[in-house]
């Protein structure tokens, strides 16, 4: 059985390691992001395409690329 001195401290650090890990995720450039978005609208399943399809749609044209059609 375990002790309750034990499961407190173990909660606390999976939680933590938990939130850490969400962190670290979400500390992509742009650019990593743009990355991984199109490695993934290469894969097997048509859902997975899509979804990505659509957050690249979301993310939108670079502004290097808008400034220079706009002239």
């Amino acid at each position: 059985m375990i002790k309750k001195d034990v499961l407190r401290p173990t909660i606390v650090m999976y939680v933590f390691v938990g939130l850490v890990g969400l962190w670290i995720g979400g500390c992509e450039s742009q650019e990593q992001k743009v990355e991984n978005l199109i490695k993934k609208l290469g894969y097997r399943k048509a859902g997975v395409r899509i979804n990505e399809a659509e957050a690249l749609k979301q993310i939108g044209t670079p502004r290097s690329t808008e400034s220079s059609q706009g002239t």
